[in-house]
C-alpha cells in the first residue's frame, strides 16, 4: 500500500508540477498571444485607412472621368448640333433657289447661289427677250438653264444627305453621351 501511496503522491506531485509549470507557461504565452492580436488589430486597423484612401482616390479619379467625358459629351453634341443647323441652312438655301430657277423666277438681287442662272435672266444678258431673241441664244440659255438646274439640284440631294447624316451623328452622340448628360 505504502508503493501505491508513494506512486500515487508521485503522479499527483507530478501533475501539480505540470500544471503549475503549464500555468505559468499558459500565463507567458497569453501575453503573447495578446500582443499579437493587438499587433494584427493595428495591422488590420492600418490597411484598412490605406484602403479607405485608395477608395478615396478612386472614387475622384471616378469623378474627374465622368466630368471629362461629360465634357467632351456637350462639346460633341454642340458641335454636331452646329454642324446639322449649317446643314439644314444650307438645305434651305439650296431648296429656295432651286425653286426660283426651276420656275425661272430669280430673285432680283443677285446671291452667292443665284448668279445669272435663270433663263429670262440669260436672255437679257444677251440683250433680248423670249420673243426677240435667236434661236442660238434662247438654246445656249436653256442648256445653261438647265445645267444650272442640275447642279443646284445635286447639291440640294447632297444638302439632303449632309443633314440626314447630321441627324444620324447627332442621335448617335446622345444616346453614346445619354448617362453623362442626365
Amino acid at each position: 500500500m505504502i508503493k501505491i501511496q508513494k506512486k500515487s503522491i508521485v503522479l499527483i506531485s507530478a501533475v501539480f508540477l505540470a500544471a503549475f509549470v503549464f500555468s505559468g507557461c499558459g500565463i507567458g504565452g497569453r501575453e503573447e498571444a495578446q500582443n499579437k492580436i493587438n499587433s494584427l488589430e493595428e495591422q488590420n486597423r492600418q490597411q484598412q485607412e490605406e484602403l479607405e484612401k485608395l477608395k478615396s482616390a478612386e472614387n475622384a479619379r471616378t469623378e474627374n472621368e465622368q466630368q471629362a467625358k461629360k465634357t467632351d459629351c456637350e462639346q460633341r453634341l454642340k458641335n454636331a448640333q452646329d454642324s446639322l443647323a449649317d446643314s439644314q441652312r444650307k438645305f434651305g438655301e439650296y431648296q429656295v433657289v432651286y425653286d426660283y430657277v426651276k420656275n425661272d423666277a430669280c430673285p432680283k438681287e443677285k446671291t452667292k447661289l443665284c448668279e445669272t442662272i435663270c433663263y429670262s435672266d440669260c436672255l437679257k444678258d444677251n440683250g433680248c427677250t423670249k420673243s426677240s431673241c435667236s434661236g442660238k441664244i434662247k438654246d445656249e440659255c436653256r442648256k445653261r438653264h438647265e445645267k444650272n438646274l442640275d447642279i443646284i439640284g445635286q447639291e440640294l440631294r447632297n444638302q439632303t444627305e449632309s443633314v440626314k447624316r447630321g441627324e444620324i451623328k447627332l442621335q448617335s452622340i446622345k444616346d453614346e453621351c445619354a448617362q453623362y448628360l442626365n
